[in-house]
């Protein structure tokens, strides 16, 4: 293992996963708590939660393949989540981390899911925030007949996706003219508008409200999201799936958008609770962390 030093004061070490480098942060001792981030972050999206949870759990926060700072190989093709499920495991296996609570968002809630099923084994619980399992509820993205279906049964739901795929084919479009700070703030605000609190309009964008080190961050990883766009195709995880999965779930419920997956896997997992995060959606663990990490810290107290 080497080290990589960086500026916020942090040492991260790294694996080798199938050719490529896996960075991570590990602080703390006790029972192992793995954070998997989503699309568009690295492990400094739980920047505020990893020292919380470090006082009582061993605490490895890492970042996926592709993820700033990690090297950048082949075409983003082999970007899925299967491959990311099996980095997972090699990440495990070489920090020799037992049976791990997992705490994940959006795309990595669907990655901790798929190993779940894969390697129950491995799972004592899984703390799942706005997980993008689109195939809960369009079974193939590519039916005319499926998308009009979902339009009928959650049309506030559809317009918000349609106006944040335009956004993100905006931001796109500035990030290949080679302003990468410009998408960003494109891309942040447009996830602002999906959550479920607005901002005040004496506020500014979500983007110039984040601390400095989110917005570093979001620009970091402006390359992997935009070249990732229409690459990999998601495999089909269905109510089958959530069914074999026998540890203790959180879900939390935030950005309305996502509620009908959500509401989807609270149907089909054995053994689940729900709670509503209302303050800004995920991005309220960066402007007021007590609220997710006093609703996950809980949650896992009572299953460790």
């Amino acid at each position: 293992m080497s080290v990589i030093a960086q500026p916020l004061n942090t040492e991260l070490l790294e694996v080798e996963s199938n050719g490529v480098r896996l960075t991570y942060l590990e602080q703390g001792h006790g029972d192992p708590v793995v954070f998997v981030h989503g699309a568009f972050a690295d492990y400094r999206s739980w920047q505020f939660q990893i020292e919380p949870f470090a006082e009582r759990f061993r605490s490895i926060a890492y970042n996926r393949r592709y993820a700033y700072p990690n090297n950048r190989v082949g075409d983003y093709s082999d970007n899925t989540i299967e491959n990311n499920a099996s980095d997972l495991l090699v990440l495990m296996e070489k920090l020799q981390v037992g049976p791990a609570h997992f705490v994940t968002v959006s795309t990595g809630s669907f990655i901790a899911l798929y190993f779940a099923v894969r390697h129950p084994e491995l799972v004592r619980t899984l703390v799942l925030m706005e997980p993008g399992v689109v195939s809960l509820v369009i079974k193939n993205a590519k039916s005319k007949l499926e998308i009009l279906s979902f339009f009928l049964r959650y049309p506030s739901s559809a317009m918000t996706l349609i106006k944040f795929s335009k956004a993100t084919n905006s931001a796109k479009e500035v990030y290949e003219r080679g302003d990468a700070r410009t998408a960003a703030r494109i891309f942040a605000d447009a996830v602002e508008k999906s959550s479920p609190m607005r901002r005040k309009s004496s506020e500014s964008p979500l983007f110039e409200r984040v601390p400095p080190v989110i917005q570093t961050m979001f620009i970091d990883n402006m390359r992997d999201l935009m070249q990732g766009l229409g690459v990999v195709e998601d495999p089909v995880f269905t109510c089958e799936d959530a069914k074999q999965i026998r540890a203790p779930v959180l879900l939390i419920r935030s950005t309305p958008a996502l509620r009908p997956i959500v509401d989807k896997l609270t149907q089909c997992l054995p053994n689940a609770e729900v709670v509503t995060m209302l303050h800004d959606g995920d991005q309220g663990r960066w402007f007021e962390p007590y609220p997710f990490n006093s609703m996950a810290l809980k949650f896992l107290a009572k299953h460790c």
